[in-house]
């Protein structure tokens, strides 16, 4: 039942305090809550992370999280604030870089991706656990018949699209070379595409998405090739981006590069309306869309489905979006950018928010450099959002709430605001307002959304807190 007096407001804000992710009236809010960052996750990166059944499941090359020995994966309760890993596992050689929740047919499970060779579960060697592994809320499983054996075979993006669990990385089934690996799984058979694709600086999947239906799938590729033995099979050319359809892949618009140097690719991709209608966001480090010479457009774009458009970015060279979260029906994004101008003179540290026009920074950022305080990540779930990256602090020590964190946490946007008078919490006080004081007038007992007093009786006092604030709104 609905309580008087407070309106709770939806803000940005990254977390470092309340384990409820709620900023009580009085406190800073919008602010940086660093509560799941110190001590944080140690010994390591964290890059990425899913809030899931009321945890926040985070994933890297880390040791220990919030004090608990974590190989690499580990767990944080958002009830309780308690960490915990995660069926006692820890990976072999190499990092997590994704996770996803799919049922295969036999209960939903998360599903735990990354560049690692296997794991060990309380320092035990699991066979056939090279990439990929499930949780099903009380024990580690390796996934049936797993495709991931040769040298190259690492995840480094998961979703689910068409029912399928999809995950796409890097595969060498060759064993010599690498390729984009990319792997379709409906819970008993596996779709797999890789020798096709072609590039020039170690070609690797990073990203995907659904949008308008298809899947689309991005990196760093130039072409790819459904038929390598058909001298006259169409090859598509689409740089570090395209579409899958389910039997055929084709180009969007060309795809994005860099102007200037062979290293260029694609690391984020979210479907968001901002208003205009549903666009597909494409993150990366690119300076260009389309065929070469291509159009400007500085390490992000939108596409409608039809055609590029150009977008404000984040023009220093080199730098990139690493990834988008939508959050209150807002679209973020984080990466190593510093400003939206090549010299540095709009400053834009690391963490930013769409206006539909352009961007603006939140929380006063990360700190200055390329090469360090860098969000990897953005995790959104119950209504709460995490960023984790490599980082040593948050806010650059003028946000609100901003100081040290190891590599984890938590933008807060709950606020409760104080509100006299208003019975149904919709930020007005008006004849609605009055009608519930009216109507309960003279009832007693607990949690009558009348009793604005709490008094236990809705009464002359309660009648006169909504007639002395009659027409007031509360923001």
């Amino acid at each position: 039942m609905l309580k008087n007096r407070t309106k709770t407001v939806l803000v940005l804000t990254v977390l470092a305090g309340a384990a409820s992710g709620t900023a009580l009236a009085g406190d800073p809010c919008p602010t940086w809550n660093r509560a799941y960052g110190v001590p944080g996750a140690l010994g390591g990166s964290v890059s990425n992370a899913i809030v899931y059944n009321g945890q926040l499941f985070a994933g890297g090359g880390f040791t220990s999280l919030q004090g608990v020995s974590a190989g690499g994966v580990g767990r944080i309760n958002l009830t309780t604030n308690a960490a915990s890993n995660v069926g006692g596992m820890s990976i072999i050689d190499g990092f997590v870089s994704a996770f996803a929740v799919f049922n295969p047919g036999d209960g939903e499970k998360l599903y735990i991706g990354g560049a690692y060779n296997g794991i060990r579960i309380n320092g035990i060697d699991v066979p056939d656990s090279k990439s990929l592994v499930s949780w099903d809320g009380s024990s580690i499983q390796t996934v049936p018949n797993t495709p991931y054996t040769s040298t190259f075979d690492f995840i480094q993006a998961m979703t689910v699209w068409n029912g399928k669990l999809v995950t796409g990385g890097t595969a060498g089934n060759d064993g010599l070379n690498q390729k984009p690996g990319l792997w379709l799984w409906d819970g008993a058979n596996y779709e797999f595409y890789s020798q096709g694709w072609a590039g020039q600086v170690a070609p690797v999947i990073l990203a995907l998405e659904s949008f308008q239906g298809d899947l689309y799938v991005a990196g760093r590729f130039d072409t790819y090739d459904s038929d390598l033995n058909d001298p006259n099979n169409p090859l598509v050319v689409s740089k570090h981006i395209m579409r899958f359809d389910g039997t055929d892949f084709h180009g969007v618009g060309g795809g994005v590069f860099r102007a200037t140097s062979p290293v260029s690719q694609v690391l984020a991709m979210k479907a968001f309306d901002d208003g205009s209608g549903e666009k597909l966001f494409i993150g990366g480090r690119f300076d260009r869309f389309g065929a070469s010479p291509g159009t400007p457009s500085f390490a992000v774009v939108r596409w409608d489905g039809t055609q590029f458009l150009e977008t404000p970015g984040f023009a220093q060279a080199g730098r990139e979006i690493r990834r988008f979260g939508v959050y209150n029906g807002e679209l973020y994004a984080v990466g190593n950018f510093e400003s939206t101008d090549a010299g540095g003179t709009m400053p834009m540290r690391k963490f930013a928010k769409w206006t539909g026009s352009g961007w603006e920074e939140v929380g006063d950022g990360f700190g200055a450099g390329a090469g360090t305080d860098n969000p990897n990540a953005i995790a959104v779930g119950e209504g709460r959002m995490f960023i984790t990256g490599s980082f040593n602090s948050v806010g650059n020590g003028t946000g609100p709430g901003a100081g040290p964190v190891s590599n984890i946490a938590e933008w807060v946007g709950i606020c409760s605001v104080d509100c006299p008078g208003d019975t149904n919490g919709d930020g007005v006080v008006n004849f609605s307002d009055l009608n519930v004081v009216l109507s309960q007038f003279g009832q007693t007992g607990a949690g009558l959304d009348g009793d604005l007093n709490d008094d236990g009786v809705v009464n002359f006092s309660d009648l006169n807190e909504v007639l002395s604030n009659f027409g007031s709104t509360c923001n």
